[in-house]
């Protein structure tokens, strides 16, 4: 029997930040979408979310590459078809793409703009990530279980689980990778002085 490694037990999410050449940006979008579905064709790949630039507060299109076991990544990343997709990305961008490999909390510590930053030591995530899933895990029960009653008792959880993964994800670690950026991220702060 063949022994697991650590790299064949974790999730692996892949950020890579570029920024279209002017007036190449649908191209740019077509590339995406035609790389995407290139990846989706390899064993372990679990999807590929594509964030648009937001106006004045970055002109970098993020695409993140999801694959259940950095095997699995590395087999896609060591592809000739992968070759061949990034060969086509050169005169769609400018500037050199910018790439970070993350692992279970790491997803949550990324800043807009920041793909290259190396991610916050575990410790900072954790007491970060306790700071922000204390009080929403002592607030959601009691919001929630009053329209939930309808559930059987050992169900009842799943909903607030639900709605609690989601704020964690979207809306609540976002604000606090970005108040706590300078503790979390100290090279920013040496970059800033």
């Amino acid at each position: 029997m063949q022994k697991s490694t650590e790299a064949d037990i974790q999730a692996v999410t892949v950020c890579i930040s570029v920024k279209a050449r002017r007036g190449r940006e649908k191209d740019l979008e077509g590339w995406l979408q035609g790389v995407g579905q290139a990846a989706s064709q390899f064993a372990g790949h679990q999807g590929l979310t594509v964030l648009q630039p937001s106006g004045k507060a970055s002109a970098d299109y993020v695409y993140i590459f999801r694959f259940d076991t950095y095997t699995h990544l590395k087999q896609w990343e060591d592809s000739q078809e992968r070759r061949q997709w990034v060969e086509r990305l050169g005169d769609l961008t400018e500037g050199k793409a910018r790439k970070q490999i993350l692992t279970g909390l790491e997803y949550w510590f990324t800043l807009p703009g920041a793909a290259s930053t190396p991610p916050p030591p575990r410790y900072k995530m954790v007491i970060v990530t306790l700071l922000a899933i204390y009080p929403l895990s002592t607030l959601l029960p009691p919001l929630l279980l009053p329209f939930l009653g309808f559930l059987p008792p050992l169900l009842r959880g799943l909903p607030i689980s639900i709605v609690l993964v989601l704020l964690m994800t979207y809306a609540v670690m976002p604000i606090m990778t970005r108040l706590f950026a300078y503790w979390l991220f100290p090279s920013m702060r040496k970059a800033a002085h």
